[in-house]
C-alpha cells in the first residue's frame, strides 16, 4: 500500500463537482441539493482531502451536544487504501474530547468495505437499524473515546 499525505481543509462551493464525482461511487448517493441543504445547517460541517490540488475524499458531519454524527463519507476509488480515509477519520476523531465522547456512522448493510475500514480504525458495530435505507438495514458504528458506561451508545432521536 502506497500511502499518500493529503491536505485536509473545509469544503467550499467550488469543491462540489469533485465531491459529486466521488459520491457517484457511494451506495446511497446524495444530490448537490442534499449536500448544500445539509451544509447550511448551523451544526453541520464538511471537510475535503486534497492531493495534488485534486479533491480525493470528503466527510460531512454534525456536531451534536455529546457526539459527532457522520452524515456522508467518501474516498475516490483510485485513492482508497492509500491512507486518505484514515486521515479524514483522524481529523474527525480529533474533534472528540471533553464534551463529545463518540463518533457515529450509519453504514448500509451491503457496504462491507466501509464496515471493515471502520473496524480497522477502532469503531464497533453496536446496533442494527432495520429498514433505515428504504427496505435495507444499516449498522450503527461508533468510536468511543473512553469505555465509560455513561457514554455508551443509546438510541438518539436525532439519528435516523
Amino acid at each position: 500500500m502506497d500511502e499518500i499525505r493529503v491536505h485536509i481543509r473545509w469544503i467550499v462551493r467550488r469543491d462540489m463537482p469533485s465531491v459529486l464525482r466521488i459520491e457517484r461511487f457511494n451506495r446511497e448517493k446524495w444530490t448537490e441539493k442534499e449536500f448544500v441543504e445539509n451544509l447550511k445547517e448551523s451544526n453541520c460541517y464538511g471537510i475535503v482531502a486534497e492531493y495534488q490540488e485534486k479533491v480525493v475524499g470528503f466527510v460531512v458531519y454534525t456536531l451534536e451536544k455529546e457526539f459527532i454524527h457522520t452524515l456522508n463519507f467518501g474516498v475516490h476509488p483510485s485513492y482508497r487504501s492509500k491512507g486518505v480515509g484514515s486521515q479524514l477519520l483522524a481529523r474527525l476523531l480529533s474533534l472528540i474530547g471533553k464534551k463529545r465522547k463518540t463518533v457515529d456512522f450509519i453504514v448500509h448493510e451491503r457496504n462491507v468495505g466501509l464496515q471493515l475500514f471502520l473496524k480497522e480504525n477502532g469503531f464497533k458495530a453496536i446496533e442494527i437499524i432495520h429498514d433505515y435505507f428504504d427496505k435495507d438495514d444499516a449498522y450503527m458504528f461508533q468510536y468511543i473515546l473512553r469505555n465509560d458506561s455513561e457514554f455508551l451508545y443509546k438510541r438518539r432521536k436525532t439519528v435516523g
